[in-house]
Formats: structure tokens, sequence, C-alpha cells
């Protein structure tokens, strides 16, 4: 692994620079982004259900975190990794069990398939969160993005021994089981709006709310029922 982290020791800050106007949107721009965000997250927030969360558990969300931090990815990459893991395995599980249903078999061998098929499943686990994580870096963060064989050098660190093909395969098999339609990184709507509280009070200690955003934002992945029950309260 040491080639991987040596690589990722030249990463540059993570932290975005929300002083900089450089590539900063007119405001007309801004409102209209805003609102497509807002739009996109309460259409989100409408279909979504209890079993968009089902691989959305607390070790899971741990291990991809850790690896990410491990790793010195940005922030916004474990939280669309988590994401990307736990959508492609629940429609991956609802596939298996509708191919399982299809074959018609009588009750004690369809268990005995999909206890097959859920040893399965476990076993490939870990090369389906390096594979999210992988897809997550590319579609985030160029300079920061993992190649193949650097995911099979972190599989091999974590003891587990497949070959560059083995981590491609996985790649696109993630890839194709979303339609090639990944997620936001709900920090997108965070830097969003810290972009245009800078533009409106320069004042404002960004990096503090920044560092907080975060905060919250890993309390809220890591134990997203417990929030969830609160929200409820409130």
């Amino acid at each position: 692994m040491s080639d991987l982290v040596n690589k990722l020791d030249e990463s540059s800050d993570a932290n975005p620079n929300f002083t900089f106007c450089g590539a900063e949107l007119p405001d007309d721009y801004s409102s209209d982004w805003m609102c497509e965000l807002a739009l996109e997250n309460s259409d989100r927030i409408m279909t979504a259900s209890e079993n968009d969360t089902v691989y959305l558990t607390l070790d899971s969300v741990q291990y991809i975190f850790t690896v990410c931090i491990r790793l010195r990815l940005p922030p916004d990459i474990r939280y669309l990794a988590a994401l990307i893991f736990a959508r492609f395995m629940k429609i991956h599980t609802e596939q298996v069990l509708g191919f399982l249903d299809d074959m018609k078999l009588n009750e004690k061998r369809r268990l005995r398939e999909w206890e097959r098929v859920e040893a399965n499943l476990s076993r490939q686990t870990t090369l389906r969160m390096l594979s999210s994580i992988q897809i997550a870096s590319k579609a985030l963060s160029y300079h920061d993005s993992l190649s193949s064989k650097q995911v099979c050098s972190c599989l091999r660190s974590l003891g587990f021994a497949y070959t560059q093909r083995a981590a491609l395969k996985s790649e696109l098999r993630i890839l194709k089981t979303l339609e090639y339609r990944l997620p936001r990184s709900p920090l997108l709507y965070s830097e969003t709006f810290l972009k245009l509280v800078v533009c409106r009070w320069a004042s404002v200690d960004i990096k503090e709310i920044w560092e907080h955003t975060l905060m919250f934002l890993d309390i809220a992945f890591l134990h997203h029922e417990q929030v969830f029950i609160l929200i409820d309260i409130f």
C-alpha cells in the first residue's frame, strides 16, 4: 500500500476555498443553481423509502470512512462512496432475489441457494466498498482518483487478493447496476450554501462553520437512524 499512500501524500488541500472568486457564478446563475438543488433534494425526499438505508449500517459507513480517511481523500468522497455502496447493494440484492423467485424453487432449495448467494455477497463486500470509493473519487476529484491498480494495492493491504481485472469488473458492475447515474454528495448542498454566505457576509468564520458541517454530516451518516428519530420528535 506504500505506493498508494505516497501518491496520496501529495494530495492537494482537500478543504474548499470559499473566498476564491475566480470561478464564482453570477447572482442569477447562483439563484438558479440553488433552486435546482432544492427541487432535486425535495424530489429525493418524496421518493425515499426505508429500504434505501438498509446497507447504510454503522459498520459499513465506518469502514468506508476509515479507508477514505487513511487514504487522505477529500471529505465529499466518503459521503458519496457510502451512498453509492448502499444504493448498489440494495438494487443488487433485489435483482438476486428476483432471479431466485423466477427460478420457481421449492422452499428448501431456495433457502439453500439464498445462503450460497448471501455468502458470495458477504465475501465481495470489501471489494464493493473499495469500488464505490474508487467511483466516488473519479466523480469528485480527478487529482485524487484511484486506479484499479491502487484499489488492488489497498485490498491486498486489507488481506484480500484481487486482480486488477476483478477490480475493474467490480467498478463496471456497480456503474451498470446504477445505470451510470450517481447520487450527489450531500456536501455539495452545504458547499453551495456556504459559498453564498461568504459572498454576502465576508466576515463570517467560514472555516469553523465548515468544520462543524463535516462533523454533523459524519454523525448523520454514522448514526442516521437515531438522527431521523430525533428529527421526528422535534
